[in-house]
C-alpha cells in the first residue's frame, strides 16, 4: 500500500498537466464552458453512435417482423400464438408434476438444476407476458 501512496503526486501532476493542455490558464470561464460542452458532445457522439445504430436496427427488425405477421396466413398466426401457450402450460405441468408426484406415489421427471431454471423462466415469461398484454390491452385490440 505504501509504494502506491508515492504515486499520488505523480498522478496529480499528470492530471494537472492534462487539464492545462485542454484548458489553458489564459482561457476565460466562458471559453472553458464552451470547450467543455464541445468535448462532452464529442464524447456523447462516440458513446451513443453505436447505440443509436443498434436502436435503429432493432426498430427495422420490429418493422420487418410486423410486416411478416401481417403477411402470414391464419394458420401460421394460430401456430405462433399457440406455441407460447402450449410451452407455458407444459413447463408449468412438469413443475407441478415434480412437486406433487411423490405425494401420490409416482416418480418425478428427472431434471437438472439448469432445466428447472429454464422451465421456471418459461413459466415466468408466460405469465409475465400475459400480464403485460392484459394491462396494456394488447390482447383485446386485435
Amino acid at each position: 500500500m505504501l509504494p502506491l501512496l508515492g504515486l499520488l503526486p505523480l498522478v496529480g501532476n499528470l492530471a494537472t498537466n492534462i487539464m492545462d493542455r485542454f484548458f489553458p490558464k489564459e482561457m476565460t470561464e466562458e471559453d472553458k464552458a464552451a470547450k467543455s460542452m464541445q468535448l462532452q458532445g464529442l464524447l456523447y457522439e462516440q458513446m451513443m453512435g453505436p447505440l443509436t445504430k443498434e436502436i435503429e436496427d432493432l426498430a427495422d427488425a420490429r418493422a420487418n417482423e410486423r410486416q411478416a405477421l401481417m403477411n402470414a396466413g391464419p394458420i401460421m398466426n394460430g401456430l405462433r400464438a399457440g406455441v407460447t401457450v402450449f410451452g407455458g402450460y407444459v413447463a408449468q405441468g412438469v413443475l407441478f408434476w415434480n412437486a406433487l408426484s411423490p405425494y401420490f406415489g409416482y416418480n418425478r421427471v428427472p431434471l437438472s438444476i439448469e432445466e428447472y431454471a429454464i422451465l421456471g423462466g418459461i413459466v415466468a415469461f408466460y405469465y409475465g407476458k400475459r400480464l403485460t398484454e392484459k394491462m396494456s390491452g394488447v390482447s383485446a385490440r386485435e
